[in-house]
């Protein structure tokens, strides 16, 4: 990255040499630049976009006034005498793009309201141009995505070419913007964003890239529904150049608008991947929640220097009321570097929707402090006095009560009261406690299920050890003592080990340590990136596990074989939670598309051994029955089963039962529940304020 007072000289050696003629530049650059090739590549790459600029100017004058003139008189004439094209019935002009004018129009053969796009006339004579945005077209009328606009037909009529999409009732985000002066909150803008990032993802996968986003082609209907429009159009206008040369030289008016929105690499002419969009999108949330554009100036050339060699005002500057997750969010989708930003429209997606979770509990959290402004001082004489009675009881307790969990270590109380461990039966019924009040996460039950392993959080260090339960509810050994977080415990199917994730070198490793707790700690997988352990195979043979390469990046998962350490991808999608069937022939992980289950063998991407178990993105955890025969789920805060039987290859599923509502902590962590191999009772971690409210405290 280059630093500050590098892009300014960079700013002024570029500006200085536009007031030199042509012969003058080169010595004047190896002057100013001093032989810094970093310096000299950028202004030059500056300076060729002026050049660009000019011949476009100066050299086809007459053809761009005669171009312009055309294009009026084309909008006059549409005013006074609209022509039909085919079937289609031409109402009204909506709006004129770079590559053509959309009209209202009706399909008279269905009735039914359509956009028709006819394209300028000056691209109807080259070929080449017409067959790629026939192919792209038609490739995108492929996508099957509710936020992206369909297309119904592509086709010429009389030597017009046309292109008929849906019609979209709205307005643009543009005017959506313009209505609100000083950008959007982050409650607006966060729904709109996720739906083009969900549209994005589905067309990356397809090999589709927009390259043109930007808020003209995205509409809002008035329930708030998002449709990206003109797919593909963007690659049309220039055949063997990426399109920031199609849009900087189409039609007058269009240059800045568009400008604002490419790449670094898109704005050089390099060769672009799906990860342009990534930083439009980017471009596009810094002015839905600013009010402002990140990279601007009173010039295209202003623009394109800011876009390539200035980093933008910090969005704290400009939008105070942005959280802090949300701008490193929006600061990752603007780095110059592809390889920079967030590698797919996924991953961007999985980590707006945490933001978007987060931002709606805090919008109740402040609407219950708005409702009861004056309740801060009561708040604070009760905790107070809770722990005053607190310490009486304490110091009152006598011999033989279960003693508080106490790190023996540090000497310190460990758990606070936040989560309790109950076992319940199938209809949600209370059967036992196990433990005490403590911040618990990701329990695993030994293979004789006489034992758990659980991490606990310590609030003194912010870090979770592991410590192994007995059946008898008490503490029996605390198993991991390190500064460093511990977490996702399994037992190995001979009781000898718990295999677990660990961040003891800066990133979440896999380790193993001793189920008896001699030895210390021992490497199974390391690597610089986080790697969340999922599940072991009931033969003690593979573990599964979620990976990520940047803490805030999507999951996808991984398996490890414990006999030859060889690590295989299993997924390249967003996928976590994943648990081997019982037999070890599936996987069953959740998707934000919801729960599937699919072949566990590696490498079987899109096969007919994947089954969609859940229909929608709200459903968690699965979890197996012993005999493989039923699967459990979390929907939301209700735990769900479905029998599953299989014939040979297929697998059939049958229709969901709910078996009980629990008060489970919300926090989306690993295991937020556990069941027992015949499936009659169920291990959860509930909030410790229902067993209070259920036992009358």
């Amino acid at each position: 990255m280059i630093e500050k007072e590098r892009w300014q000289k960079i700013e002024s050696i570029y500006h200085a040499a536009l007031t030199r003629d042509l012969e003058q530049r080169a010595a004047y650059l190896d002057q100013a630049c001093e032989g810094d090739t970093e310096i000299r590549r950028e202004v030059d790459s500056l300076l060729e976009f002026d050049d660009k600029a000019e011949e476009f100017i100066k050299t086809p004058a007459i053809a761009v006034a005669a171009r312009a003139l055309a294009a009026e008189q084309s909008q006059t004439d549409g005013r006074r005498h609209l022509v039909d094209v085919g079937p289609y019935h031409l109402l009204r002009l909506l709006g004129q793009g770079g590559t053509g004018d959309v009209y209202l129009a009706i399909d008279t053969r269905l009735g039914r309201k359509v956009a028709i796009k006819l394209l300028a006339s000056e691209l109807g004579n080259d070929g080449e141009r017409i067959l790629r945005f026939k192919q792209e077209a038609r490739a995108t009328s492929t996508l099957n995505h509710q936020n992206i606009v369909t297309i119904f037909e592509v086709g010429e009529f009389e030597s017009q070419h046309y292109i008929v999409t849906e019609y979209v009732e709205g307005e643009t985000l543009r005017a959506f913007l313009e209505n609100r002066s000083g950008g959007l909150t982050v409650k607006e803008a966060l729904p709109i964003i996720l739906q083009l990032v969900d549209a994005l993802d589905t067309a990356h996968r397809a090999g589709i890239i927009h390259r043109d986003i930007k808020p003209d082609n995205i509409i809002i209907r008035n329930n708030g529904f998002v449709k990206i429009l003109d797919f593909g159009i963007a690659k049309l206008t220039s055949p063997g150049h990426t399109s920031q040369t199609d849009h900087l030289t189409t039609r007058t008016g269009m240059v800045m608008g568009t400008a604002s929105y490419m790449s670094p690499e898109q704005a050089r002419g390099q060769k672009v991947d799906h990860r342009t969009d990534i930083f439009a999108v980017g471009v596009l949330l810094y002015e839905m929640l600013s009010g402002c554009k990140p990279f601007a100036g009173d010039t295209w050339s202003d623009v394109i220097a800011a876009l390539l060699i200035k980093e933008p005002e910090p969005l704290k500057l400009v939008a105070p009321h942005v959280p802090p997750a949300l701008q490193s969010i929006v600061d990752r989708c603007l780095q110059k570097l592809p390889e920079n930003r967030f590698q797919s429209a996924a991953d961007l997606a999985f980590s707006l929707r945490s933001i978007s979770e987060n931002a709606t509990s805090s919008a109740k959290t402040d609407g219950r402090r708005a409702a009861f402004p004056g309740t801060k001082v009561i708040w604070v004489a009760v905790v107070v006095f809770v722990l005053a009675l607190t310490t009486i009881l304490v110091l009152r307790k006598k011999p033989g009560q279960t003693p508080s969990i106490v790190d023996e270590k540090k000497r310190v109380a460990v758990p606070i009261a936040k989560t309790r461990l109950k076992w319940v039966d199938r209809s949600g019924q209370e059967l036992a406690i196990v433990g005490e009040p403590a911040e618990y996460s990701g329990p695993a039950l030994s293979a004789a299920e006489d034992r758990i392993v659980v991490a606990i959080n310590d609030p003194q260090t912010k870090s979770r050890d592991l410590w192994i339960l007995s059946g008898n509810s008490k503490l029996n050994a605390r198993l991991t003592s390190e500064p460093s977080d511990d977490l996702n415990p399994l037992w190995t199917p001979d009781n000898r080990w718990i295999i677990y994730t660990s961040e003891r070198d800066g990133f979440r490793n896999i380790y193993r340590k001793r189920a008896d707790n001699s030895g210390a700690p021992e490497p199974l997988l390391q690597a610089r990136q986080d790697m969340n352990l999922e599940d072991i195979s009931s033969d003690g043979r593979m573990l599964v596990f979620n990976v990520r390469n940047k803490r805030d990046d999507a999951p996808s998962l991984d398996l490890l074989s414990l006999i030859d350490a060889k690590r295989t991808p299993l997924t390249r999608t967003v996928s976590r939670a994943a648990r081997f069937s019982p037999d070890g022939r599936w996987v069953a992980y959740e998707t934000t598309n919801g729960i599937v289950i699919r072949s566990a063998r590696p490498g079987n991407y899109g096969l007919s051994t994947e089954y969609s178990i859940t229909k929608s993105g709200g459903a968690t955890t699965p979890m197996w029955r012993g005999d493989g025969r039923e699967l459990f789920y979390l929907d939301r805060h209700t735990l769900t089963a479905v029998q599953i039987s299989v014939d040979g290859t297929k697998l059939t599923v049958s229709v969901p039962e709910r078996l009980f509502t629990a008060n489970f902590e919300d926090e989306e962590r690993r295991n937020r529940y556990v069941v027992t191999k015949d499936g009659q009772r169920f291990l959860v971690i509930v909030r410790d304020s229902e067993l209070a409210d259920a036992r009358g405290q």
